[in-house]
C-alpha cells in the first residue's frame, strides 16, 4: 500500500512538472511573434525612409523589435538596433537612404524574442515637371460657357529640373492666340501658379482651346462660348428597387444607380434605358404630369424633349421564383382521384 501510494505521488509530481513546463514553453511560444506589418515608404527628393511597423506586446521594454536592417538592391545599408520599441502596438523609424530611381528597397524587422517581417518598395523616377491642376471654371475637360460669363483660368505646376523654365498658357481660336499668360518657374521643386480671371466678352461666341505647354507637359481644354444664353433645366432620376437606368442627351452617357440630378440644356432630346439586376424585373417609370401623352410609362427605354424640370423613378421589383415543379397542384389533384377510385374499388 505504502508502495502504491508513493508511486501515485511521484506521478502526480511528475504530471505537474511537465504540466508548468507545457505552460511555460506555450507562454513563451505565444509571447514570440513577428511583426504583424512592415510597411514602407522612400521620398526620393528628401532621400529619406520611413519604416511603419506593426508589432503588438505587452511590455515593450522585454519584448521589441531589436534590429532593423535595410537593403538596397541586395547590397545592405542600414542596420540599427534598439533595446525597446517607442510603443506597444504602432511606431515609425526614418532614416537616411539614398536609393537611384529603379532600385529596390527591402526592409525587416527583427523581433527579440524571435521572428521577423519585411517589406518591399520600388523607387520611381521623379518626372521633371508635375502637373498639380490645370482648370477652367474648376472643370478639366469640356467647359461650356454663358456669354456674359466671366472665364478663370488656373494651373499650377512643379518643376524638378536643375534650372527654372516658363509656363505659358494660351486662348486659341482657329489656332490662332487670342490671349496669353506666362509665368517663370524656378528650380529644384519651385512652383508656377497662373490664375486669371477674364472677362471674355470680347473672344466672341465660338469654340475655343486653353492651352497650358511647360517643357514637354501639354494640356488643352476646350471651350464653348455661348453667344445666347440658354435654359436649363434639372433632369433627376430616381431608382426604386434593385436596377440602373443610363440616361443619353447629345453625346453624354451616364448610369444612375440611385439617385441623381443633372442640369441639362432646353429642348435637349433624353434617352432613359431601364436595366433590372439579375432577379429583379422593371415595372414602370413614374411620369410627371405633362408627359403623359408621349411617353409609356412601361417601356424599359423612352426617348422626350426637356421643356421643363423632369423627375422620374424607375421601380423595380424582384422576380416571382419558380416552385421547379410544373403542374405540381395539378399532380397532387390528379393523385388524390386515384387513391379515391382506389380506395371505393376495394371497399366494393
Amino acid at each position: 500500500m505504502y508502495l502504491i501510494k508513493k508511486k501515485l505521488s511521484f506521478g502526480i509530481a511528475v504530471v505537474m512538472i511537465l504540466a508548468s513546463v507545457t505552460v511555460l514553453f506555450s507562454a513563451g511560444t505565444v509571447e514570440a511573434h513577428s511583426p504583424s506589418d512592415v510597411s514602407i515608404d522612400y521620398n526620393i527628393e528628401e532621400e529619406e525612409l520611413t519604416v511603419d511597423i506593426t508589432h503588438s506586446v505587452g511590455d515593450p521594454q522585454s519584448h521589441y523589435i531589436y534590429n532593423v536592417v535595410v537593403e538596397v538592391d541586395g547590397t545592405e545599408e542600414i542596420n540599427e538596433e534598439y533595446d525597446e520599441q517607442p510603443d506597444d502596438t504602432n511606431f515609425q523609424y526614418t532614416y537616411d537612404l539614398v536609393a537611384e530611381p529603379g532600385s529596390t528597397i527591402v526592409a525587416t524587422a527583427y523581433c527579440n524574442q524571435g521572428g521577423s517581417g519585411s517589406d518591399t518598395y520600388e523607387v520611381e523616377d521623379i518626372e521633371d515637371i508635375v502637373l498639380e491642376e490645370f482648370t477652367v471654371n474648376e472643370e478639366e475637360e469640356d467647359v461650356e460657357l454663358k456669354f456674359d460669363e466671366v472665364v478663370e483660368i488656373y494651373a499650377s505646376v512643379t518643376n524638378n529640373m536643375e534650372e527654372e523654365t516658363t509656363m505659358v498658357v494660351t486662348v486659341e481660336r482657329d489656332d490662332e492666340e487670342v490671349h496669353s499668360w506666362e509665368e517663370t518657374v524656378s528650380a529644384d521643386g519651385g512652383t508656377g501658379v497662373i490664375d486669371e480671371t477674364h472677362d471674355h466678352e470680347t473672344w466672341d461666341a465660338g469654340d475655343f482651346v486653353v492651352r497650358l505647354e511647360v517643357e514637354d507637359v501639354e494640356r488643352t481644354i476646350d471651350v464653348t462660348v455661348l453667344e445666347e444664353l440658354v435654359e436649363e433645366y434639372q433632369l433627376t432620376i430616381n431608382i426604386d428597387g434593385e436596377g440602373s437606368v443610363t440616361v443619353e442627351w447629345n453625346d453624354h452617357t451616364e448610369v444612375v444607380e440611385d439617385s441623381s440630378t443633372f442640369d441639362i440644356a432646353e429642348d435637349t432630346e433624353i434617352t432613359l434605358t431601364a436595366e433590372a439586376d439579375d432577379g429583379w424585373e422593371f415595372v414602370n417609370w413614374d411620369i410627371p404630369e405633362g408627359h403623359e401623352d408621349y411617353v409609356d410609362e412601361e417601356d424599359e427605354t423612352i426617348t422626350f424633349p426637356l421643356h421643363t424640370d423632369f423627375s422620374t423613378t424607375a421601380t423595380f421589383e424582384e422576380e416571382e421564383e419558380d416552385d421547379g415543379i410544373p403542374g405540381f397542384t395539378s399532380a397532387l389533384l390528379l393523385l388524390a382521384v386515384f387513391i379515391a377510385i382506389a380506395v371505393y374499388y376495394k371497399k366494393s
